[in-house]
């Protein structure tokens, strides 16, 4: 024979709201881990900030961005820049862009190194840091 023993009803006197995260957590049993997951593009591991539209590079259509680059990364603006796309390079001391224009053939190239600032066809790329190959960029139409 078995017995079970239990409690019903309605408890309106306990506070109803979701717990909060767990403060740490650990992967292997040991220390917490230090790294956030989910956080946004750029961590306090890799030396970069978050970028305000994190990795997502079609933010930058319209020259209206915060991204974080990788080396090899290409970025497409409006027709109105008449720059098809931008490839980015990035190393340890700076990053270099190169521009395609798809209606004129050629193209054009500039370099920059920690906190500078290049300006393209009417685009300005604002380097706000950079670590390894990855860096993370401002970039915002320019008044020239």
């Amino acid at each position: 024979m078995a017995v079970l023993a239990g409690c019903a009803g309605t408890h309106t006197d306990l506070p109803t709201r979701p717990l909060p995260p767990p403060s740490s957590s650990t992967s292997d049993g040991g220390s917490p881990d230090p790294s956030p997951s989910g956080s946004p593009s750029g961590s306090p591991s890799d030396g970069l900030p978050p970028a305000r539209n994190g990795s997502d590079l079609s933010a930058c259509y319209n020259a209206r961005c915060e991204v974080r680059l990788a080396d090899g990364d290409t970025i497409g603006f409006a027709p109105r820049f008449a720059v098809g796309t931008m490839r980015f390079a990035i190393g340890a001391d700076g990053m270099t862009a190169t521009a395609g224009y798809p209606d004129a053939g050629g193209g054009m190239q500039s370099s920059v190194g920690r906190g500078g600032e290049m300006v393209m066809n009417g685009i300005r790329i604002q380097v706000e840091a950079i670590a390894g190959s990855a860096a993370v960029v401002e970039i915002s139409p320019s008044s020239t």
